[in-house]
């Protein structure tokens, strides 16, 4: 009874610990050190990355890294988990552990770290040490090159793409045999294909039956088949053929060919007829196993028929129990090619030219690559680009990748063929596109055929976005703006409302509508006023700075658009003077002119306060777009004196170069017509003292002493005369520009 009750006292203590331990494998895991090794390395080189947890992984977790291109899944046991990895960026990198749930849900912290890359050293990628073994049999990847060698892996998987298994090179008879799919594809092993040969110096005498087996393209025959497969570049060759007897009888007796051939089928195989053909069949009855070409466990046996065409065909059998079968019409076929032996050259991809070279961050962009030796298959980098894929019509000379960037800055990135084989570019990424906000615009209503310039202010308003205008065409965006004002212009050729847009992305946009409508008749005689937004006003419109304010007149004769002059103490009022100065010498006549008005005026005389010149005064104007448009200049000579309005109507039929009353009446400065000499009703604000209006055309002057290109032409409106004065000379400005 002790002893029993020893025992039974014990019982809760172990309950307790194993509650203790079933509790405490309950425990979530957690990431408790992560490291690399090493911490710096050349590009190229191999990093192992690792992470120790507190406990065991919970079942169904996994953990995983990111190596700033998504999440990888690493590989363990216990407590300690690692991921190996080349990596080829250059410079200071990241990393980060996480534990992960089956819906790929982070289960508590990350924890990571950094290292260093440097770059590599130089290399002559163009040399190839790779030697081809000459024993056994070495898989061939599409591309055509062998395992272990350029790009192909040292042991690839079958498959379609260019760095997967599809051919199997003999190292001893130096021949490349075609390795069947199992896809469905062109080159499945279950088709079939009748003899047939259409050439009667190939045929013995009877060409065989065309298209009588069963397979993808409706070609099912000896004949069509390796057409079709050289059509493809296959393993990067096009001279495919059926392979004799003795080719196939050799393949098919080499120790380990089950592991270069996985994709022996049960039926038939053809084979062309050779000198062999009768000494084996001799060797090789149709009911002895001699042939015996498996391993030991018996798993496939080899037969030749001597049926067929004359001798001209031979069928190769395989059986998986050692019977023989039945001869029949169609048969497997499998293709192989000779074959030097010698592995293609590593050739390097050469980039001419991409584009784009700034995409934006977060938004997928396409690649487009034109150059050499582009690939398929070749491998695409781009740091901190997520998603690559490339993209399906491309060509040795141009290829097309797309991908997301994830992080902004200058990121570099490259083609590769092999480690060695690498071409490489940069790319800038910028930070996502905001939203354009359209404050206000002008115009809002437009004329049909008449090119017209929209002004927009708002915020985010970036160079290079997208004006979209429905029935406008000839969009072009204008020079010289900003994130808070854009000039677009274009051609309305439909009437109605329009939707127009601002666009920065698929996105990101903002909407105005404009009215477009036929024009109204243009009088050829008189003026017209003309709105601050370019559009033509009834004679009671008054000056102001709205959008439907007048601020122009139009000269319906000569088709001139005139600014006009305020009285507000604005950039257009009356009382501002100018200096005459033009830079560009084939318009200034020998001398440009004078930038400031001198010292001697005291205070400033223009609304800019200072550069008080006709120079920069046109550009001020053309910045402001006035009556919307930025093609205003200094007028002629001429171009003034056709605003010059006699009262009496006698006017001077000729005008010398050097002065001259235009008013016939006003010869001799005497005032003899109404002053101003100008239609005040369509041009107010004229002065009427002893300053002229500048113009951009020379004056020579009646004193020889003085040079003409010293001086510059004017008119004075208070009597109507022509005259000039000296650039220096300080005098009011009128600008014009050529109506559309």
């Amino acid at each position: 009874m002790k002893n029993l009750k020893t025992t039974f006292a014990v019982i809760p203590l172990l309950f307790l610990f194993l509650l203790g331990t079933a509790e405490a494998a309950k425990a979530t895991s957690k990431i408790s050190t992560v490291s690399v090794t090493p911490t710096t390395a050349k590009a190229g080189k191999t990093f192992k990355f690792t992470a120790t947890l507190t406990s065991l992984l919970t079942t169904g977790n996994k953990v995983k890294i990111d190596l700033g291109t998504g999440l990888v899944a690493t590989t363990g046991s216990a407590r300690i988990y690692s991921l190996s990895r080349a990596i080829y960026t250059v410079g200071k990198q990241n990393y980060t552990f996480g534990i992960y749930d089956a819906k790929n849900v982070l289960q508590g912290l990350t924890k990571g770290g950094s290292y260093t890359v440097t770059p590599a050293d130089p290399t002559t990628p163009t040399v190839d040490n790779f030697v081809l073994p000459t024993t056994g049999f070495t898989k061939v990847c599409n591309n055509g090159f062998y395992a272990g060698q350029g790009t192909c892996p040292k042991d690839p998987y079958l498959g379609k793409n260019a760095n997967e298994w599809a051919c199997t090179h003999d190292n001893i008879a130096k021949i490349l045999w075609e390795v069947k799919s199992t896809d469905k594809g062109l080159r499945d092993l279950n088709w079939s294909y009748s003899w047939y040969e259409p050439n009667a110096s190939l045929n013995y005498g009877y060409e065989g039956t065309q298209n009588g087996g069963i397979c993808k393209d409706g070609k099912c025959d000896t004949h069509s088949y390796p057409i079709a497969v050289n059509a493809t570049g296959l393993c990067g060759a096009k001279d495919w053929r059926v392979p004799t007897s003795l080719e196939l009888k050799n393949a098919y007796q080499t120790k380990g060919y089950l592991d270069y051939f996985p994709d022996i089928s049960t039926g038939e195989m053809y084979a062309t007829s050779d000198t062999d053909f009768s000494i084996y069949y001799d060797q090789c009855g149709k009911n002895d196993l001699i042939c015996y070409a498996g391993t030991k466990q018996g798993d496939k046996f080899i037969y030749i028929d001597e049926k067929g065409f004359s001798n001209s065909t031979a069928k190769m059998y395989f059986h998986t129990d050692g019977t023989q079968a039945a001869n029949g019409t169609n048969a497997n076929l499998r293709l192989v090619r000779n074959d030097s032996g010698s592995a293609p050259k590593i050739v390097l991809p050469a980039i001419k030219s991409f584009a784009p070279n700034k995409v934006v961050s977060g938004q997928t962009a396409t690649f487009t690559f034109t150059g050499a030796n582009l690939v398929k298959g070749m491998v695409f980098t781009l740091d901190s680009c997520v998603g690559i894929v490339e993209l399906a019509g491309g060509t040795d000379t141009q290829r097309q990748f797309s991908c997301t960037p994830t992080a902004v800055g200058e990121k570099s990135g490259t083609l590769k063929l092999s480690e060695n084989g690498t071409a490489s570019f940069k790319v800038t990424v910028s930070e996502p596109l905001k939203e354009p906000k359209i404050t206000s615009y002008v115009p809002d209503k437009v004329t049909l055929n008449q090119l017209t310039t929209f002004t927009f202010t708002g915020t985010d308003l970036v160079a290079g976005m997208q004006f979209t205008l429905d029935g406008c065409n000839g969009i072009t965006e204008l020079a010289n703006g900003s994130a808070t004002q854009r000039q677009f212009s274009c051609t309305p050729t439909s009437s109605g409302e329009k939707t127009g847009s601002l666009k920065t992305s698929a996105t990101n946009s903002s909407t105005f509508a404009v009215t477009a409508a036929e024009s109204a008749p243009v009088s050829t005689s008189g003026y017209t006023k003309i709105a601050n937004d370019g559009s033509a006003l009834p004679d009671s419109a008054t000056l102001g700075a709205n959008p439907k304010d007048w601020a122009c007149t139009k000269d319906n004769k000569t088709g001139l658009i005139w600014e006009v002059k305020t009285d507000d103490g604005g950039l257009h009022d009356k009382d501002w003077i100018y200096t005459w100065y033009e830079p560009d010498t084939s318009k200034n006549g020998g001398f440009e002119g004078y930038t400031d008005i001198d010292s001697y005026y005291g205070a400033p005389k223009c609304s800019t306060k200072d550069n008080c010149n006709t120079y920069a005064f046109t550009n001020a104007v053309n910045n402001q777009s006035l009556c919307g448009k930025n093609d205003w200049r200094l007028p002629t000579r001429y171009e003034l004196i056709g605003l010059v309005l006699c009262s009496d109507g006698k006017y001077s039929k000729d005008i010398a170069e050097e002065a001259g009353a235009i008013c016939k009446s006003n010869e001799n400065f005497t005032l003899n017509t109404t002053s101003p000499t100008i239609d005040t009703a369509y041009f107010p604000n004229t002065s009427v003292d002893n300053s002229m209006l500048w113009s951009s055309s020379r004056y020579i002057p009646s004193n020889p002493m003085i040079k003409a290109e010293f001086d510059a032409g004017g008119v004075f409106f208070g009597i109507g005369y022509a005259s000039g004065g000296y650039k220096y000379d300080t005098h009011y400005v009128q600008l014009v520009r050529n109506a559309q």
